[in-house]
């Protein structure tokens, strides 16, 4: 992925790896943790805007053993703040340094 101006690009399969995570959707917070956009990826090479207030992008993804592997990153470099995976625990959410609102969503998408 890479920023271009005020656009995200995605080559083919980087968002999206097969029929099951196409569709799986991809959020924008602004820097008080609230959603600020949304998309929904295909397997096909594309890009969106990125909202103007957004200062966090979320990547989404679950392994077929429905393991999450999402990556959180900062806007608009694309630098990442943190990659969640099945070793992941809500402490260790709870320890970053990002919005409340934000640390909610992720722990609610993560462990319901």
């Amino acid at each position: 992925m890479k920023v271009i101006g005020d656009k995200l690009y995605w080559g083919n399969h980087e968002l999206a790896w097969s029929r099951r995570t196409c569709g799986i959707r991809q959020y924008f917070f602004d820097d008080m943790g609230n959603i600020v956009g949304h998309f929904e990826p295909t397997k096909k090479a594309g890009h969106i805007e990125i909202p103007k207030n957004a200062k966090y992008f979320l990547r989404r993804h679950w392994t077929n053993k429905r393991y999450p592997e999402h990556t959180l990153y900062s806007l608009p470099e694309l630098v990442v703040i943190t990659k969640i995976t099945r070793n992941t625990t809500i402490d260790d959410i709870l320890k970053l340094d990002i919005p409340q609102k934000l640390k909610e969503f992720l722990i609610n998408d993560i462990f319901g």
